[in-house]
């Protein structure tokens, strides 16, 4: 429900920006309350901590704004007005020669403060002539509250200028479960090998590394070279084991496609012993419990 929602904010989003930046600021300004239980439902979910989809996205348009809105376009131009409706009591940076191009713009944290009320910081990338990419955080509130007059509805609203800040930091990975490397040439490391060869290269041939009924979609992509950097496993396990022992495996490839590119990948796979070979049951994320053995393909 949570994806959804987000998608339908963006699709909002995406639709007022072909009609123009006062038709994408309207689409977040409903002229007067809906009626009955709609409305009271609307209210009651942009209040609640865990409903961010709202001010998240309202976020991200209004930085695009707030960011093509330079003062020396003068206050009647379109992307004025809308800045201006979005955040009434907000300045305009004000750039000398041409504005940096914005690429991207992503609310990274949406935190509640109190009952219609965000602090929301937004990730934006910046194309600056004569220099390359570089990503910028601001923090600014975020209101939910009722417009002026009797009839009018409720809206989102910047309450001030957004704060430069600094970005997330950094995370820690933490130990890995992988921690057993497979001996080069062993049963285990020459079948993930074979498998991820055969997969990546679209050439067909990686269903014959699979166990019985198990199914993986097609790649959609092909690439001319794949090689085997590193296999490593969350036992000692490199030979195969007893029919039905499973194992579960990190590999670090480096695919190359036809333009010469050369891609450093990873493929986490779970891997069953059946009559003496190992076979892939699934494609997994690498963040499953190592010692779960999982059910089902991928």
């Amino acid at each position: 429900m949570r994806h959804r929602k987000v998608a339908v904010v963006r699709a909002a989003a995406l639709v007022a920006l072909t009609c123009g930046p006062l038709a994408l600021a309207m689409s977040w300004f409903p002229s007067a309350p809906a009626a009955g239980p709609v409305h009271g439902a609307a209210q009651q979910i942009a209040g609640q901590s865990g409903s961010a989809e709202g001010p998240g996205g309202f976020a991200e348009v209004f930085v695009r704004m707030w960011l093509a809105g330079d003062p020396g376009d003068g206050p009647a131009s379109d992307v004025q007005k809308t800045a201006r409706l979005l955040a009434p009591e907000v300045a305009l940076p004000a750039f000398r020669g041409r504005p940096p191009t914005v690429t991207t713009v992503r609310a990274v944290r949406c935190e509640p403060v109190r009952p219609g009320a965000w602090s929301v910081t937004v990730a934006v990338m910046f194309q600056s002539p004569g220099a390359g990419p570089a990503v910028r955080y601001f923090r600014f509130p975020v209101l939910w509250q009722g417009g002026a007059g009797a009839d009018a509805g409720r809206s989102f609203v910047v309450t001030a200028a957004p704060s430069a800040v600094p970005g997330p930091a950094a995370g820690k990975a933490g130990s890995s479960p992988y921690s057993v490397q497979a001996s080069p040439g062993s049963a285990l490391a020459s079948t993930v090998e074979q498998f991820l060869a055969a997969y990546l290269g679209g050439v067909g041939g990686a269903e014959r590394y699979l166990a019985p009924h198990v199914r993986l979609p097609a790649l959609g992509v092909s690439y001319s070279a794949v090689r085997a950097e590193r296999v490593s496993s969350t036992q000692s396990a490199g030979e195969v084991g007893r029919d039905g022992q499973q194992v579960r495996v990190r590999a670090q490839v480096v695919a190359r496609d036809a333009q010469g590119t050369q891609w450093p990948l990873s493929y986490a796979l779970r891997l069953s012993a059946r009559e003496g070979r190992w076979e892939v049951l699934a494609v997994e994320s690498g963040l499953e419990d190592a010692g779960s053995s999982g059910k089902g393909g991928s």
